[in-house]
């Protein structure tokens, strides 16, 4: 596995990251392939935003992920097509007081709809931080009460022949 890149989208305090490996042929056959990422450094260190991984001086002033590598697994996401994920993303939507900042999930969602609709998937793996209560210890702290909502998102671009992490967040 080969980190390709990684991209940001951001509005507000609420963002989406985006980082892609490319698969070599044995790892598109692994059926296993998110089961081993998650415990891999490509996860932990490779995900990190591009911005942390810069300022090696200052990387304890920055969140770091809300799931805690070691304890999460591939049992604890749920399984989503292409349509169920976006309509669990509207149902969040709906379901959420949003207040002011209503805006900026509407212009990250459209954005990851286009990401979703350049790739070719059969599913996507979904885990969100609303699914542990605070003391799981799945979850981080200070990092769990400090973002209000957090997703990760991963799916394999078949087209690609890719790996797409998604991590999208508000704090």
């Amino acid at each position: 596995m080969k980190l390709i890149g990684q991209q940001q989208i951001a509005s507000g305090f609420q963002g989406l990251i985006l980082t892609e490996f490319s698969l070599n042929d044995t790892e598109l056959a692994d059926i296993n392939l998110i089961a081993t990422f998650l415990k891999s450094d490509n996860f932990t260190k490779d995900c990190i935003p591009e911005k942390v991984k810069k300022d090696s001086q200052n990387q304890d002033s920055y969140l770091r992920q809300v799931f805690n590598d070691k304890k999460i697994f591939i049992s604890d996401f749920k399984r989503f097509k292409k349509i169920d994920m976006l309509n669990f993303f509207n149902d969040f939507f709906a379901q959420t007081s949003w207040a002011k900042d209503k805006n900026d999930f509407v212009i990250i969602f459209n954005k990851f709809k286009i990401i979703l609709d350049s790739a070719s998937f059969e599913n996507v793996h979904l885990i969100s931080k609303d699914w542990f209560n605070e003391e799981s210890e799945k979850l981080r702290d200070p990092e769990s009460w400090i973002y209000i909502y957090y997703f990760l998102i991963i799916w394999t671009d078949t087209a690609k022949n890719n790996l797409c992490v998604c991590e999208w967040s508000y704090d």
